[in-house]
This record gives C-alpha cells, structure tokens and sequence, in this order.
C-alpha cells in the first residue's frame, strides 16, 4: 500500500518546526513541554499501556484518529528522556500525516501492526524519519540549541582542546551532547543529531 505522502525535505521539517514553536511554544524555554502541548493545545490524550514495548516491539503508537497517544508503561513511568520523545513523534504524525492516518483504518496495537506490514517499505520509511526529525527539531530548538553550543564550545577551547584531531574531537562533542542532553529533556544521540545537521560543531581536520 502506497501513502499519501509529502516528502518533505530537511529545511522543510526545520520550518515547519520554526511555526510549530512559534504558536505553541513563543516563550522558547527549554526543555520545551510537550505533555502540556498534546493536551491543552491539540486535545489528544496520552493513555499508558502495559506490555506495549515487551510484547509489540513499540515504545508508542497513535489511534487512527489522532485523538490518542499509547505508550508503553514502562517507558511512561521510568524512562522520562524518551517518553518525551516518543510523545514529540507521535505529535509529528498528527502535525503532518493526518491525511495518511485518515486512510489507516485500526482500532487496537494488533490492528497498527498489520497496516504497518502493508505500507509500502519505502512509504513507511518516510513516514517515520519525517516523525523522527520533526521531534528532534520540536525537542531541541534550533536557536536555543545553537546558543548553548556556543557557550559549551567557549569551555572547549578555554581548555586548549585539540578539536582538529578526530578523536578529541570526538570526545568533547559527545561530552557536550551529553550535558545538553539535560537541558532539553532528550537523549544524547538526539542532541549530536541535531548538532551535525544543524552545522554547530566544527570537524576535525582530515589529515589529523
């Protein structure tokens, strides 16, 4: 089955972002919340669910009607970082493929996963690294991003850290992330991502 998709580049996600933040979130503080975003801005509900990730391989997944976020319990419970991910995904979904999900027809898990195995693999493909980029743009605004890198790459090189060489290199962007990671609620990976996309680290030099 072949959705009905727009592939929206990079930029484009970033700029759809850009007026996601600004309507719903203009304060920009970090880490932005996104619990009370699906609630009180879209009316959707987020219901835990027992066994989702152990039994179906999933930490989420939303209703066909875009009206309900699932997430695992345990995840909802103990794993905070990527409870707001997952939550920031599924949001993603309902910002930009409301017209596929309204061609989904599901009514449980089981029901999600045996559309999931029609969709054409290049289609379903799109559909979650859209989910994926959009969340990561959302959770880690570009400008607050760009602002704290700054300030971390100031104590880099106040400590005469070689970051032409690729393995300090390396090192410091992985410490960095990590630190960052805290200031908006996420992963470490989803702030190196960002990092690199968004150009704010500076490569080690080739021939270091």
């Amino acid at each position: 089955m072949h959705l009905r998709l727009t592939r929206h580049t990079y930029d484009g996600l970033a700029r759809i972002a850009a007026q996601f933040l600004a309507k719903h979130h203009p304060k920009g503080s970090v880490p932005v919340p996104i619990e009370e975003i699906i609630e009180f801005e879209f009316g959707i509900h987020v219901v835990p669910m027992p066994g989702l990730h152990e039994i179906y391989g999933i930490d989420g997944f939303s209703a066909d009607d875009l009206t309900q976020i699932y997430v695992d319990q345990t995840v909802f419970e103990k794993r905070h970082n990527r409870f707001r991910f997952t939550l920031a995904h599924e949001l993603s979904h309902a910002v930009l493929h409301r017209p596929v999900y309204r061609d989904l027809k599901f009514t449980t898990v089981e029901g999600w996963k045996r559309v999931v195995k029609g969709i054409d693999e290049k289609d379903y493909a799109w559909l979650e690294y859209q989910a994926d980029a959009l969340a990561g743009l959302i959770l880690v605004p570009p400008a607050a991003l760009a602002s704290l890198v700054r300030n971390a790459l100031e104590k880099v090189r106040r400590l005469d850290l070689d970051l032409q060489d690729p393995v300090k290199n390396e090192v410091a962007r992985s410490y960095v992330a990590s630190g960052l990671a805290k200031d908006f609620e996420v992963s470490a990976p989803v702030v190196e991502i960002r990092m690199g996309k968004d150009g704010l680290w500076p490569s080690p030099h080739p021939g270091s």
